[in-house]
């Protein structure tokens, strides 16, 4: 007898789209997180883009997933090394990435100067704070701008299964002989 089970895994994105928006939050050395679409799944995040505003380029630039912890408070999760310098003007994409998400959690960045393309109007709300908070279990308050979002987006794949491949299970029964 055989049965077969498989099917596949559910995508996984965090993050509004990496995409050019009407202006950038500007600063230096800030991390930042996006609230918009949390993290839909539990799983890895493989792929990351991010658009930075035209004429600029983010250096040791690095992103991490977070969680609330209460309040204005949130905690890294996991998080890249640096992924060097992130040039703007176009939309950049970091694949082969391996950082842990929970459902529920939100993508930010760190980098030299906060040029992330940016909304101001129609969205959840970006969180800031001056300073690298990026390590895994860095936490700390963070200050709000209502409405906004960041060019800012993760992708990858929900823990657990065999992914789409079937898996075939042979079960043999034997006869017991009187």
């Amino acid at each position: 007898i055989r049965f077969f089970a498989g099917g596949s895994l559910m995508a996984i994105d965090v993050g509004a789209g990496a995409i050019d928006r009407a202006t950038t939050l500007t600063g230096s050395a800030y991390t930042v997180i996006g609230l918009d679409n949390s993290a839909n799944a539990t799983g890895t995040i493989d792929t990351v883009e991010v658009w930075v505003e035209t004429g600029y380029t983010i250096t040791g630039f690095r992103a991490g997933l977070f969680f609330l912890v209460s309040g204005t408070t949130y905690q890294c999760r996991s998080s890249t090394a640096s992924l060097g310098d992130v040039v703007g003007g176009s939309k950049q994409t970091f694949t082969g990435l391996s950082l842990s998400v929970t459902t529920g959690d939100y993508i930010g960045y760190y980098g030299n100067i906060a040029r992330v393309s940016q909304d101001t109007t129609g969205f959840a709300g970006i969180l800031y704070v001056a300073g690298e908070y990026i390590d895994v279990n860095d936490s700390t308050s963070y200050a709000t701008l209502a409405d906004d979002a960041i060019s800012l987006y993760g992708t990858g794949t929900e823990a657990g299964g065999a992914g789409g491949a079937p898996v075939c299970v042979v079960m043999m029964m034997a006869k017991k002989r009187g």
